[in-house]
């Protein structure tokens, strides 16, 4: 009887436990999240291609991350989906006016934008002649590129 006691217990404890978020809400099947994101519009003025080619090329940085890499051939995917082919390069080589920079590459550019982000937040910017697509970790930087073909190309 103890025993069968002692089990009818110690359900009822795990359910109260589990039941329990720490505040008097009830438990929702949905979730609202305040984004961790900043968009800026993409430089105006500045034609991401004409007829076919591009003055822009995608940097990313020369210790690149896997995610890092994944984002530039996304975008690089994308672009070329829309007939344009865009030159790559890495933070190591020296800079050009047009360039969309992926991850904590060196430019300045992504240094300034990186510097206020956790992991999870990502900025999607124009800063001068330079697209910046940068998150506070590899992954967020994947997602700010997703963000940046569904909103931008």
């Amino acid at each position: 009887m103890k025993r069968i006691f002692l089990i009818l217990t110690m359900t009822l404890l795990i359910v109260a436990m589990v039941g329990c978020n720490g505040n008097s809400e009830p438990l929702s099947d949905t979730t609202t999240a305040v984004p961790d994101t900043t968009t800026e519009p993409v430089p105006e003025g500045i034609p991401l291609c004409e007829n076919g080619t591009t003055q822009f090329r995608i940097v990313f940085p020369a210790k690149v991350a896997d995610e890092e890499f994944d984002a530039y051939l996304k975008i690089a995917d994308a672009l070329k989906k829309m007939g344009i082919t865009i030159k790559n390069a890495r933070d190591n080589e020296p800079a050009i006016e047009f360039e969309i920079l992926i991850g904590e590459t060196v430019r300045p550019e992504s240094i300034e934008a990186v510097t206020s982000l956790r992991d999870n937040d990502y900025v999607i910017k124009a800063a001068g002649n330079k697209i910046v697509i940068v998150g506070g970790a590899p992954k967020a930087t994947l997602t700010a590129a997703e963000k940046f073909i569904e909103q931008y190309l």
